[in-house]
Parts: C-alpha cells; sequence; structure tokens
C-alpha cells in the first residue's frame, strides 16, 4: 500500500516520499506522546509518512491531484490502517548541515541541455522518458528562454539555442551545460580561472533571482555557477523576461 501511494505522490510531483514504522518508542517513555497523538493502544503500530515538496503552493497542489486520484480511492485497507486516527502537518527547515546551495528540490549539479526545438524535446522526453514538465518560460518569438523536466527524481534544464550564447563542446544547436549551485558565485568562478577554466560570462544578477556566471573548462566542457540571491515569483520571471526580450 505504502509503495503504491508514494509511487502515486511522486507522479503528482513530490520530491521524496518516505513510511517508517515505529519500533522505539516504547522502550523511552518520553517518546510515548508519539503514540498518545496518534490514540496508538498495546499491540498497535504507529506508521510515519514523510513527503516531500518543492513549496508549501506545492504540496497543496499536489495533496489535491493525490486525494482525487482515481487509482487511490478505497486503496487503504481498514484492516491495517485506521484513517480515523490519522494526523498531519506542515513543517518548515530551520536548519540543515551542511546547508544546501541549491534552492528546493534540485540538486547541486544540473544537467542543462540547448537543442534545436526544446518544446518538442520536451514532448520527446515526456513519451520517451516518463518525463514530468515542471516549467516552461517561453521568448516573444515561440523558442523556449528556460524549461525544466523530472525525470524519476532528476530535473533536467533545457532552452533553445540564441544567438550569442557558445555553450559547450558541440554546435550551440545541441549542446549541453553543467549547471552547479554553490554558495558563492564570484569566488567559485575565479577558483576556475585560476585553475586554467575560460570565462564566459561574468558573475552577473540574473533577472530570475540568481547570481550566475559562466566558463568552459580545458576539455570543453560548459559551466554554468548560479547562487540565490532573491525569492522571485514565477509571474514576476515572466514579466521580466516579457520586458527584457521586448514580448
Amino acid at each position: 500500500m505504502s509503495k503504491h501511494a508514494g509511487e502515486v505522490w511522486r507522479e503528482h510531483g513530490a520530491l521524496d516520499y518516505r513510511e517508517s514504522v515505529d519500533d522505539d518508542t516504547t522502550a523511552q517513555p518520553d517518546m510515548a506522546a508519539i503514540r498518545t497523538t496518534a490514540g496508538a493502544g498495546e499491540g498497535d503500530s504507529v506508521i510515519f509518512a514523510w513527503v516531500t515538496y518543492a513549496s508549501r503552493a506545492d504540496r497543496d497542489r499536489i495533496n489535491a491531484a493525490v486525494m482525487a486520484d482515481p487509482r487511490l480511492q478505497n486503496a487503504c485497507d481498514p484492516t491495517l490502517l485506521d484513517m480515523s486516527r490519522f494526523n498531519w502537518a506542515g513543517f518548515r527547515t530551520l536548519v540543515r548541515v551542511p546547508e544546501p546551495t541549491a534552492p528546493g528540490g534540485m540538486a547541486t549539479i544540473t544537467p542543462h541541455l540547448v537543442c534545436d526545438g526544446a518544446a518538442s524535446a520536451i514532448e520527446f522526453y515526456v513519451k520517451a522518458l516518463g518525463a514530468r514538465e515542471l516549467a516552461r518560460l517561453p521568448a516573444p518569438d515561440g523558442r523556449l528562454l528556460h524549461a525544466m523536466v523530472q525525470v524519476g527524481d532528476s530535473t533536467v534544464m533545457l532552452c533553445d539555442p540564441f544567438e550569442g550564447c557558445d555553450d559547450g563542446p558541440v554546435a550551440p544547436s545541441a549542446a549541453s551545460t553543467l549547471h552547479v549551485y554553490v554558495a558563492d558565485v564570484d569566488a567559485a568562478l575565479a577558483r576556475a580561472v585560476e585553475a586554467g577554466a575560460t570565462q564566459l560570462m561574468p558573475a552577473t544578477d540574473m533577472f530570475w533571482g540568481d547570481r550566475y556566471a559562466r566558463f568552459r573548462d580545458p576539455f570543453g566542457h560548459c559551466w554554468a555557477l548560479a547562487t540565490p540571491v532573491r525569492e522571485i515569483s514565477n509571474d514576476e520571471i515572466r514579466e521580466e523576461a516579457a520586458r527584457l526580450f521586448g514580448g
């Protein structure tokens, strides 16, 4: 049951889904409140589910979709789980060691593909890999300035080629970049250049909220460095992109 439910949660966009069973609170009197909250009696097991979302808005959207999903209707076996004793709450991370440099839901290193016909590429990845589209930011001429898809537990960025963007060791119509979240873009770029990299773009505050830089390594591969410096909504990003690109 848990595996089936978790697959549905992940399909609708949850970043992680885990369920754990209480196997130690009965031996620790100070932990008895967990069993009390769950209304657990002698012989009962307490199940703790932890679902991770990119944001509270995503949580609300995904939970609504999951609850309406026909695959989960009447899927709970009442002889195994008593949903009348179900409790739930949301938690915001206060401290994480080490503190991540990437925004929620993103890995430290993310592949960024530049391909002629990025919209068609998204359709292909959906059909071929079961990818799920996460974001799409079109330019006024219809090309994609930026897009993201999720394949399993991994995120891939992609966009159409644009004049003046010299990415990677292959033709601009089919290039790849490794996008890296770092704590300090300026320091990371200086370290890369000192090690032999060629700077392609100096550290710059970008309209989507990151401080961003690019370099090519001695082997021909392009790397992008980013540090989130301010929170900005998707609507604000679209408005700023339209202003900058004249659409």
